[in-house]
C-alpha cells in the first residue's frame, strides 16, 4: 500500500510505501526511512513554532 506524504524538500506530493517505510518523491528525488522523515518534518513544525512566536511576540493581538 502506498500513502501520501508532503515531501520536506520540495513541498510536493511524496509517496510511503507502507510495506518498505520509504518516503520517496519522484520530483525532486528526495528520499528518506519514515522515522528520519518523522525527525525532518519535526525540526520544520518545531522552526514554525519558533518562528510564530517571535512574531506574535512583537504584534500583541
Amino acid at each position: 500500500m502506498v500513502l501520501e506524504a508532503k515531501c520536506p524538500e520540495c513541498s510536493r506530493r511524496a509517496e510511503m510505501d507502507v510495506d518498505t517505510q520509504e518516503i520517496n518523491c519522484r520530483f525532486c528525488g528526495f528520499h528518506a526511512q519514515y522515522d528520519e522523515y518523522l525527525e525532518i518534518m519535526k525540526g520544520r513544525a518545531e522552526v514554525m513554532a519558533d518562528d510564530f512566536l517571535a512574531t506574535s511576540d512583537k504584534k500583541p493581538f
